[in-house]
């Protein structure tokens, strides 16, 4: 029998396809919360995290800092195969270059710098009642006390 480390372990190195939902929830002018997870190409969950930073964003701006940081998040636990679904379609267009907005600039350049540290990525648009679960998790970050992320 596998222990549980080693099953763990064995999950993240894995070459099959991890798909992750994204998504931010804005409350006021009290900041944006961010929240993924990450699931295999079954839908079981694996890996999940959630923050919160302060100050007005626009909308494209919080969803490109949440894509940022989880791109960061699944490079980090060693993710190489991954599908990115986000509930804005500006930004999941502008990302994969079916659009262009000057003003986010910035944040598609290093959505591009981390895209080349995975060796296979999706960026795909999922209406908000698919991402629901990412969804809860940025409003609670919004909302209650963060313990873990």
């Amino acid at each position: 029998m596998i222990e549980v480390t080693e099953a763990v372990e064995q999950a993240v190195i894995d070459t099959r396809e991890w798909i992750e939902n994204i998504a931010t929830s804005e409350q006021g002018t009290s900041g944006s919360g961010l929240g993924w997870i990450i699931r295999n190409s079954h839908g079981t969950f694996m890996e999940c995290g959630m923050s919160k930073f302060q100050g007005r964003a626009p909308v494209e701006e919080s969803e490109c800092t949440a894509l940022i940081w989880a791109l960061q998040s699944s490079w980090n636990l060693g993710y190489i195969k991954i599908e990115f679904d986000g509930d804005n379609l500006s930004i999941i267009r502008l990302i994969n270059g079916k659009a262009v907005n000057p003003r986010l600039r910035h944040y598609l350049d290093e959505i591009s710098h981390w895209h080349c540290m995975f060796t296979e990525v999706k960026f795909t648009f999922h209406h908000r009642e698919q991402n629901k679960c990412a969804d809860i998790l940025a409003r609670q970050a919004l909302t209650g006390p963060i313990h873990y992320t």
